[in-house]
């Protein structure tokens, strides 16, 4: 995939670069890409540290720290976005949830993992079984990364990441899905439910939306037809 980002640095200009990479690489190991071959070499990085990349679209100022481990084709960034390189140090915690205050809530209801719960802040995470997952499912039937929870203070997204048994809402397979909070959906052998802290605290009406998947836009570029060419 190829998307073009301005980067921005500490003391330095704003800097149009264009980034191609595969679709599996990490949002780590693009971020470090950036890093170690910028001329300037603003982000001192030592042995051991994680990279990842905080990004905004057009139409916003606010930049989002993205997940290092996220596929940088599962990320929500596209061209256009504005993009800093952010060091997370050696001994990371998931990212962007440090003293973050909590959105939503998620809960397993039943299965294996029955009874684990999880506060989330805005922001996006993945679920998963493999214990790096920001959010660790112990279930057999869930996969190491099987989908991705996009939390805003109004509304809770989940998109599946291409698992083997997908996600489940009301007995049909869905690939993207807005979770209604208190109704559940199944992942795996886990049925869960998501409840938004704003319905409990009257906060829900401060509208904080994350960003879309893929770098969705509020607009849409008209289709260009070019003339064929003539052999």
């Amino acid at each position: 995939m190829k998307v073009k980002l301005t980067l921005r640095r500490p003391g330095a200009p704003l800097t149009d670069i264009v980034v191609t990479a595969d679709s599996t690489a990490t949002v780590a190991d693009v971020a470090h890409h950036i890093a170690t071959t910028d001329p300037l070499r603003s982000i001192r990085i030592a042995h051991g540290e994680t990279l990842t990349l905080s990004v905004a679209p057009p139409t916003s100022e606010r930049l989002v720290t993205l997940n290092p481990d996220l596929a940088i084709g599962d990320a929500p960034v596209g061209s256009g976005f504005l993009a800093e390189i952010v060091n997370l140090g050696a001994d990371r915690i998931a990212t962007g949830t440090a003293g973050a205050r909590p959105a939503a809530h998620l809960r397993v209801l039943s299965g294996p993992a029955a009874g684990q719960e999880f506060s989330l802040p805005v922001g996006h995470f993945v679920i998963g079984r493999e214990s790096s997952a920001d959010v660790h499912v112990a279930d057999p039937l869930v996969s190491k990364k099987h989908a991705r929870i996009e939390v805003a203070n109004t509304f809770v997204e989940l998109v599946d990441l291409n698992s083997a048994n997908g996600i489940l809402v009301d007995g049909g397979l869905v690939q993207r899905l807005r979770v209604i909070p208190g109704q559940p959906f199944t992942l795996g052998d886990s049925e869960i439910v998501v409840r938004l802290v704003g319905d409990f605290d009257g906060t829900a009406a401060d509208q904080d939306p994350v960003l879309e998947r893929g770098g969705a836009l509020l607009f849409n570029r008209s289709p260009r037809v070019e003339e064929r060419f003539a052999g």
